[in-house]
């Protein structure tokens, strides 16, 4: 008499137990350098998002974030571009910004271009700097942690 296994149901255990679903999860983690590889793409998403960002209503601002910034938005399109990463945006509590946050073989890396080079202002009011091209060293990618599991230190609910 043969067994069969159900792996949703193992998946669904493990997970109630506190397993990894892959035992050996770092051997599935994607590498700086493949981050790196797609730097090209994440520019592209990121000025896609800049040159949609309209600011000529001087009464209600753009549509989408009225007179905020788009940081977030430039967060979320390099996040779809690394959607086969394990990535997440993270709000800092330092100011009013956001970076993405993804976990890499080699350790937690946060992800960002900094708001200085494509606007001006503070906390909620923010307005576009014309004329802006990004390059790809305006990409900023800092190591935060060397441990991978650290990364359910940046996961928010």
């Amino acid at each position: 008499m043969s067994m069969k296994t159900n792996p949703k149901l193992i998946t669904a255990l493990k997970k109630v137990v506190g397993e990894s679903e892959n035992e050996n999860e770092s051997d599935s983690l994607k590498t700086l350098a493949q981050l790196k590889q797609k730097t090209p793409k994440l520019i592209e998403a990121v000025q896609k998002i800049y040159d949609n960002w309209d600011q000529s209503d001087k009464e209600y601002g753009d549509w989408q974030v009225g007179h905020g910034g788009i940081c977030h938005l430039i967060v979320d399109a390099m996040l779809d571009v690394l959607n086969d990463f394990d990535c997440l945006s993270f709000s800092l509590d330092t100011e009013v910004h956001v970076i993405g946050i993804v976990k890499l073989k080699e350790g937690i890396f946060s992800i960002d271009i900094p708001h200085g080079i494509y606007e001006n202002g503070g906390g909620y009011t923010w307005t576009k700097i014309p004329e802006v091209i990004f390059e790809p060293n305006d990409l900023i990618i800092d190591k935060l942690s060397s441990n991978p599991e650290e990364f359910s230190n940046y996961e928010t609910y």
